[in-house]
């Protein structure tokens, strides 16, 4: 799966929302190489999705490890702020 997943990418970053000193074309210059290895992971990876895989969800797309991290970090951002809308709500029932 890794190879088709690379193949499909042209052995590129597929993130889109790195910081823009680092996009070419819409999307992350990072090339596997040598000292780089990308990975294989969900297009929407959930916020921690080593022990909930079942929340990534999405197509695989290659992922160059600083691009994944900062994917994992939105995920976790959004997590913590549907937890703090949640009991902000659950505050106001009572």
């Amino acid at each position: 799966m890794w190879e088709q997943v690379m193949i499909k990418a042209g052995y590129r970053c597929e993130d889109t929302r790195c910081p823009a000193d680092r996009r070419s074309g819409g999307r992350c210059i990072t090339e596997h190489g040598p000292y780089v290895r990308l990975i294989a992971a969900p297009a929407y990876p959930g916020p921690d999705p080593l022990r909930r895989p079942n929340e990534s969800s999405g197509e695989m797309v290659a992922w160059c490890p600083p691009c994944y991290d900062q994917a994992i970090k939105r995920a976790r951002k959004v997590e913590r702020d549907r937890m703090r809308m949640e009991a902000a709500d659950a505050d106001t029932l009572f």
